[in-house]
């Protein structure tokens, strides 16, 4: 739903008032005369603040340097710089928070009449760079439940120069608002396989969100479900529950599923939403803690939920196309249900008139805050702005810095052949397609050896043409058995001496899954994947072999 045009005006009770204006560079004019009422559409950029009274603050508020102080005179204001180019587009209003070390402002875009959010962050912070990679790669995402990036710019903030990531700001009400009681399965699953569907998009576009929680997720008044935060959380806060981006967005969205369900976040405590119960060191399946959750419920979050006490047949899944698969299969009617708003019809009980006044007045103060839910999970309610008295960000990150959520997809193998040119020149040459037919139970094997090292032999195993030289960052093996050992190599051109190929990466006694990943990513044309240990077979004799290898770059 498109934002309403024009400015969020907080009128002050007082009959007069002195304050600043400010734009995005921090440049403040004096104002020292009441104000009078402005239209939706009035573009002026002041909203009005108390002399001596401060603005109520919430719990936990730690806004610093809110006192009021007089605008500068007329005689000595700095006037403000010319509008030169777009720095100057976007008009600061309403401070939202402060969180990670950057902070979020409501503001408004003058030139298309829009409310907008606008996170700034120093640029001397080390996560700068990473914050404009990956909100440049999320702004590529066309996905129309995804809170959209419109503009990232380079500004000055009180004389400092930071980085502005704009993003649309869309009224509603965060998914954790809806968790103190738990939702139906029917809505659960509708909500998550929106979620999923547009974090699937994400990863296409190789940017996971990295982070996802409850309050990543915005439920709008008409019922549609928007997403904040892909790639911008991560880089600020760290990838979690895990620390690879896309597994990690599979165990969130199993995440959201489980609390949705239980109204438990089943990762710890969040704000606003229980920790899940433990059993064992375990977190166990949702109808234990809720009894009306359906099996097919239960059945997806032991796929998705890190930690969970899951049936020794659950297949966990891999990639966020296989959950989202799952779920739209498993929404079926519910997905033509509206989701329920936050207005609900309570219960006719008998309270005194003073009770129900209390009541009213919370819902008012609790309606205010709301304006700002969806650019800080953890941020205060929405204090008004007083640019002339904020305090410049702290530079030093409130987190370790993590890197962009960036999401590998498997290159394009364009042939794949034996490679043995230290024996007799080949090893089950017709079986080599079988390693890349997305099949596992299917593939290339060696040849059956009388001791586990390749009976003297330096080594054996695939090579693999991407086409043309491109950035790698991890191969993905399947392995046969258990006690392989191997080596990635790289080459810009095939030859017939392995030690000319550059190496990648290295396992001895792997496991039957693998995944051997580069530092940096390495460029090349060639992947070589060598065999030089095999393990032993069943009937006492010695074989190696690959039922699935993927370049992921």
């Amino acid at each position: 739903m498109e934002p309403p045009i024009g400015r969020i005006v907080v009128e002050n009770p007082l009959p007069t008032y002195r304050g600043t204006h400010v734009t995005i560079d921090g440049s403040t004019a004096p104002q020292t005369k009441a104000s009078e009422p402005r239209a939706v559409d009035d573009t002026q950029d002041v909203a009005p603040q108390p002399t001596s009274v401060d603005s109520p603050r919430a719990p936990g508020d730690t806004q610093p340097h809110e006192s009021v102080v007089d605008p500068p005179t007329p005689s000595t204001a700095a006037a403000p710089q010319p509008v030169a180019d777009a720095v100057w587009r976007y008009h600061l209003d309403v401070l939202v928070g402060e969180a990670a070390g950057s902070q979020v402002w409501q503001a408004t875009d003058p030139v298309l009449g829009r409310q907008v959010g606008v996170r700034l962050l120093p640029s001397s912070d080390e996560r700068a760079e990473d914050l404009r990679e990956a909100a440049c790669l999320a702004a590529r995402v066309s996905d129309r439940r995804l809170i959209h990036v419109l503009d990232v710019v380079d500004v000055r903030f009180h004389n400092e120069p930071h980085i502005a990531v704009v993003t649309e700001w869309i009224p509603g009400h965060s998914l954790a608002e809806r968790l103190h009681a738990p939702l139906s399965s029917a809505d659960a699953l509708r909500i998550c396989a929106e979620v999923a569907e547009c974090l699937e998009a994400s990863h296409l576009e190789g940017i996971a969100h990295g982070r996802v929680r409850p309050n990543s997720v915005l439920l709008t008044e008409n019922g549609d479900v928007r997403v904040r935060g892909v790639g911008v959380e991560a880089v600020l806060r760290g990838c979690d529950p895990d620390p690879d981006p896309a597994t990690s967005d599979v165990n969130g969205v199993g995440g959201l599923l489980y609390a949705c369900v239980t109204g438990r976040w089943p990762y710890g405590s969040l704000s606003g939403v229980a920790a899940a119960p433990r059993m064992g060191g375990s977190v166990p399946l949702p109808s234990r803690v809720t009894p009306s959750v359906p099996s097919l419920v239960d059945s997806l979050c032991a796929r998705s939920v890190a930690g969970i006490q899951a049936p020794k047949d659950s297949v966990r899944f891999v990639t966020m196309a296989e959950l989202s698969s799952e779920l739209r299969s498993s929404v079926g009617s519910a997905r033509d249900t509206p989701i329920p708003t936050l207005t609900t019809t309570l219960p006719r009980r008998r309270v005194g008139r003073r009770l129900i006044a209390s009541v009213i007045a919370l819902l008012a103060v609790a309606g205010l805050a709301l304006m700002g839910w969806q650019l800080v999970s953890k941020g205060p309610a929405p204090v008004i702005a007083r640019p002339s008295a904020a305090a410049p960000l702290v530079s030093t990150p409130s987190v370790a810095p993590s890197p962009v959520a960036k999401v590998e997809r498997p290159l394009p193998i364009v042939r794949v052949n034996d490679y043995d040119p230290l024996g007799n020149g080949q090893e089950n040459a017709n079986q080599t397609a079988l390693a890349i037919d997305s099949k596992t139970d299917t593939a290339w094997t060696t040849v059956v050896y009388s001791d586990d090292y390749l009976s003297g032999k330096p080594g054996v195993g695939l090579l693999l043409d991407l086409g043309t030289a491109r950035p790698i960052s991890a191969v993905r093996l399947s392995l046969l058995g258990k006690g392989t050992n191997v080596e990635i190599r790289t080459a810009d051109k095939p030859g017939d001496n392995p030690d000319a190929f550059r190496r990648f990466g290295t396992a001895a006694s792997a496991p039957g899954e693998i995944v051997l990943r580069s530092p940096k990513p390495v460029t090349a044309r060639y992947v070589l994947v060598w065999l030089t240990r095999v393990p032993t077979t069943s009937d006492g004799g010695y074989q190696g072999g690959i039922s699935e290898v993927a370049v992921l770059g």
